[in-house]
Parts: structure tokens; sequence; C-alpha cells
């Protein structure tokens, strides 16, 4: 019965919802990680634990008891420095109830000028979007299940926006080896509070499915994700640079986009470094924000990116910078267990 319930969402979920990417869904910051690990691996990742905390907000399946008691707070000047906040956090309740892990993203778009139908400024106002999210999960063998519940909200001068989102995700750990996968449908949900009445707003809805994998005796665990599964064509043609035309003949040609381009703008490929059990390095390589944002050359390092991780009494620090366009984003958290204290 619980399977055909998850099938059930699952379709329904995907039928509700057009396939629609690059801005035009709403609330579309649940997809901009403020996590040093994510966004070091290239951005995307459904399938690493290894007691972090912040990873369950990925993926609800992989929230297992050697996260409970674990808090990390993320730090992410967004673009024009505009603070990024991450909160998570693990607690094991006990008896039925278990791990339940709980996030708190907040993204402050700072003042901002009003002005009227002619231009003047008559003032300012402030810009905010956040999202309450709770996730459990549970054990079935190899296999862990799991779900977020998120309240999303945003908040445009006296204008205000609500919604109910949904994660549903499946985990499988090897028994032996160092091997784990993933699979997650994103941000099934609704709006039940608009900008205005007649504002249509979706919610990013998102199908992924990651691999990782650590060779025996190597430092190095591998990681793959899809991600936009359920849309094959995610490419954006801009009209600036989609239609050329040929010196020689005069000739409009109209660029396309190859069949293995298109298919790796679905891939983020990631590379944990484990050079002691106290200090990893990562990298990570986006080719959808590599091939959307680069410039020539001045860009050529979008969609790559690249940190450290490190503990010191018990205190995690992380640190990524990640390439976009013509400036990066930098990326720093601090975890710790805290039944230590």
């Amino acid at each position: 019965m619980k399977v055909r319930l998850v099938i059930l969402l699952v379709v329904l979920g995907i039928h509700s919802l057009s396939a629609q990417i690059g801005g035009r869904t709403s609330f579309e910051f649940l997809d901009i990680s403020a996590n040093p690990r994510i966004m070091g691996l290239g951005g995307a990742n459904v399938s690493l634990a290894q007691a972090d905390v912040n990873m369950f907000l990925s993926n609800p399946a992989v929230l297992d008891s050697s996260m409970a008691g674990v808090a990390s707070l993320n730090y992410s000047p967004f673009f024009g420095r505009m603070p990024h906040f991450l909160l998570a956090y693990a607690h094991d309740f006990g008896g039925k109830v278990g791990v339940v892990g709980a996030g708190l993203q907040y993204i402050r778009y700072g003042k901002i000028q009003e002005t009227d139908e002619a231009g003047n400024v008559i003032g300012e106002f402030l810009a905010a979007d956040y999202a309450l999210t709770l996730g459990k999960s549970f054990q079935a063998d190899n296999f862990q299940f799991g779900v977020n519940f998120k309240l999303v909200g945003s908040q445009i001068a006296s204008y205000n926006a609500f919604g109910i989102a949904t994660d549903l995700g499946v985990s499988f750990k090897h028994p032996e080896k160092d091997f784990r996968a993933g699979l997650v449908i994103a941000n099934l949900g609704g709006v039940f509070k608009k900008y205005l009445p007649n504002y249509t707003l979706r919610m990013p809805f998102d199908v992924r499915l990651g691999l990782s994998f650590k060779p025996y005796k190597m430092p190095f665990r591998f990681s793959v994700t899809a991600y936009h599964l359920y849309r094959w064509d995610i490419s954006y043609n801009d009209p600036a640079f989609a239609i050329t035309t040929d010196p020689l003949t005069g000739q409009t040609q109209t660029r396309k986009i190859s069949f293995a381009n298109n298919l790796f703008r679905h891939f983020v490929f990631g590379t944990e470094i484990i050079l002691h059990k106290n200090f990893h390095l990562r990298l990570g390589y986006n080719h959808l924000r590599n091939q959307e944002l680069k410039f020539k050359e001045i860009t050529a390092l979008a969609g790559f990116s690249g940190g450290l991780a490190f503990r010191v009494k018990g205190y995690e620090i992380a640190f990524t910078r990640a390439g976009f366009a013509r400036r990066g984003l930098t990326c720093i958290s601090l975890s710790k267990n805290l039944n230590d204290f």
C-alpha cells in the first residue's frame, strides 16, 4: 500500500506540473544551495551522507542516527552581497519517532528602490525568501526512504506568497562497500497564497538520481548526479546568439544544441579527495552551468567549483568557491555535534 501511494504521488506530481526551468517557476531559491559540500561538488547531489546533516535537505532518505545532535550554520554572500543563510539540525527523539531533521533557508535581498510610473524614486522596500523544512526517514534493510515537508515563503515589499512542498527520497547503501545511490522527487506541492490573485506561481519541481562510490584503499570518492530528468531538452537558445549570419553567403543559421551537449547538461560531476579523516578537498563540474553562463574567455571557469573541509577539536569548517558568470560564489559553514557538550 505504501509503495502504491508513493507511485501515485509521483505520477500526480509529474503530470500536474509543467516542464519549466530557468526562471519559469517561482521559489527557485530552493535549488540554490548554501552548503559548501553541495556547492563544491557541482551544485547537486542526492547520494552522499557521511554524518553531514545538511545532506538531508537534498535527499531526506540519507537522514540517519549519525546526524543526530549535529548542527550546521552555512553562509553564502549571494550576488550583490545578499546574505544567504542555511541552518540545519537533526535530533534523536528516541522510541518510534527516531531522528528528525530541521532546516531553515533564508535569503535577504536588501533594500530596493521603489519608483513610480515615471521612474521617480519614492522610497525603498525589502525583499526576502525563506523555507522551513522538516525531514524524516525510514529504513528497510539496505534501503532508506525519506520525506521532507517544506513551508516556503516570499516577501516583496507589502506582497507575500506562501506554498507547501514535499521531497520524496530513496537511498541505497551497500552493506560492505562505500557505495550509495539516491533518487529524489523534489518540490512536489503548490501555492496557497499568491502575490496577486491572478499571479501564477509554480514550485521548482525536479527529479534527481545520483551515485557515489569510493574505490577500496583509494583517497577519492566520486559522485555523479543527474537532474532535470523529467525533461530532455533543458538548453536555452539566447535569441541574441541563436541566429548567426554566414559572412560569405549572408545566409542565416540557427545554432543547434547537439545530442551529447544536451545529454551532459543533465549531469553534475563531483570528487572528494580524502587526504585525512579530518581534511578533505572537493572538486565539481556542472556542464549546464558551464554552457549557459560562460562568455568567451572571461568566464571559462563557469560551472567549475572547488573547496575544502577540515575538523578541529570536534568542529568542522568548510569553504567552497564556485564559478558562475563574471563572479563566483563563496560559501562557508561551521558544523558541530552538540552532544559533545
